[in-house]
């Protein structure tokens, strides 16, 4: 049968998003969202405490202790979903710990708005994934191998920075968009607070403010046959306006080692550095995942097509990646847990049936994750966002951190923690046909 979701998917398909058709089931052709009449409340006092509470329940001893520890300054955003029988979620978001106007390192989470504004400018431009980038040269500064390329295809890109979550892809993109246009559109979005003003790897204010030209072109076959590079976005090289950390300085740790193994003391200013409060990387997703739960002026800017596909690249595990099997990267470094903390960080395989939407980050003793957890097992579902400081000596930069330690575990504890609250709380309707591994293809 000829349904919208079966032309929706083989579209993917052949333009290289999915490796290959999943199974279609006829009754799945409502959208993920499901109707408009849901919505998100955010709540706070007895009933966020209570949210929090059940799942607190579930953590281990040990894994409370950290929990509390004012030194791992632990920060949390968590939206429960409902159903309603038609399958609508109605969402309910709150916070614990949260302190907006702390910095600490956003790290690789930042890929995943950057490569969500790059999918909008691929669409205004007229492209897909099948499309290709090209730099004129290496970034200014930052993560650049001298073997990367100045042109790479779209797809590889996302598949780079989302799934393996390499450096060098996102700072690509920082230069393609350039940072003046992704601060005009993060505050057009309501992020006014959250600063991507730094490649990765570089800390030098100056030269983040500089990139490079940039092209964005579309495959076509000319008279010939022959294939061609069509430019359809031409970008000159641009210096864009200073930002810095939006509440005062950005001072972190105690210590900072420098690149001759010096210990500086003293605090580090961070002020220019990248910065994502909790909650705005918690909204990023949401919106991501829930789209129609805000109003229109306020959601990411790109087709039905590509929000599922950027969402299923998310979900994938690094050994799902055609990057792996291409035979560039070595697949033993990439575990499930390599690129996943909530439930799965502290183990090589995920459990059977699991699977999170989002993006990890880690820097300077800082783990952080948003992510969609689900379980195939009751179609379990949870929004949760975690960060948390695991620097027991204080000093930054001398990859003396207690990640394996302190970090890993307890965000995979938090993870299956809250995934054993939704099994356990009473849950009349369940996401059935909009459960979104089904939606994907991914369970």
């Amino acid at each position: 049968m000829d349904t919208p979701r079966r032309r929706l998917l083989q579209g993917l398909a052949a333009a290289g998003v999915w490796a290959a058709t999943p199974p279609l089931r006829a009754q799945a052709t409502q959208s993920a969202v499901g109707p408009t009449s849901g919505r998100n409340t955010v709540v706070q006092g007895a009933e966020a405490k209570a949210l929090f509470d059940a799942v607190f329940a579930h953590l281990p001893a040990a894994q409370r202790a950290v929990l509390n520890d004012p030194r791992r300054e632990v920060q949390l955003a968590l939206t429960r979903i409902d159903r309603d029988a038609d399958g609508s979620p109605r969402l309910r978001t709150a916070t614990w710990g949260v302190q907006r106007q702390r910095w600490f390192p956003a790290a690789s989470v930042v890929k995943l708005p950057m490569a969500l504004m790059f999918a909008e400018v691929l669409e205004a431009a007229g492209l897909g994934f099948n499309a290709r980038s090209v730099l004129a040269s290496a970034p200014r500064s930052g993560n650049w191998d001298e073997n990367d390329p100045l042109v790479e295809p779209v797809w590889n890109t996302l598949w780079r920075v989302l799934v393996i979550s390499e450096n060098p892809p996102f700072n690509r993109l920082f230069d393609l968009l350039g940072p003046d246009a992704v601060h005009e559109r993060l505050a057009a979005l309501g992020f006014a607070d959250t600063r991507l003003i730094a490649r990765l790897g570089s800390p030098d204010p100056a030269l983040n403010r500089q990139t490079v030209a940039s092209r964005l072109q579309a495959p076509e076959t000319d008279a010939t046959g022959e294939l061609a590079w069509v430019d359809r976005r031409v970008q000159p090289a641009l210096r864009a306006s200073e930002r810095r950390f939006p509440f005062g300085e950005a001072r972190k740790g105690e210590a900072w080692m420098d690149d001759t193994g010096r210990v500086i003391p003293g605090a580090r200013d961070f002020s220019f550095a990248n910065f994502l409060p909790i909650e705005d990387a918690h909204a990023m997703v949401r919106r991501l995942i829930f789209p129609e739960r805000v109003r229109r002026s306020l959601r990411w800017n790109f087709s039905e097509a590509t929000r599922l596909s950027l969402l299923r690249i998310t979900g994938l595990f690094p050994r799902e990646s055609p990057i792996l099997a291409s035979g560039t990267h070595a697949p033993l470094a990439f575990n499930d847990g390599y690129a996943k903390f909530l439930v799965v960080g502290d183990r090589d395989a995920a459990p059977q049936g699991f699977r999170s939407f989002g993006k990890t980050g880690e820097a300077f003793g800082h783990q952080s994750e948003t992510a969609l957890l689900t379980d195939a097992d009751g179609d379990c579902e949870v929004l949760l966002t975690a960060n948390i400081y695991a620097n027991a000596d204080g000093v930054l930069n001398d990859d003396r951190y207690d990640y394996d330690t302190v970090s890993r575990p307890f965000l995979a504890a938090l993870g299956r923690a809250a995934l054993a609250a939704e099994r356990e709380r009473p849950r009349p309707h369940r996401a059935g046909a909009v459960f979104l591994p089904r939606m994907l293809g991914l369970g």
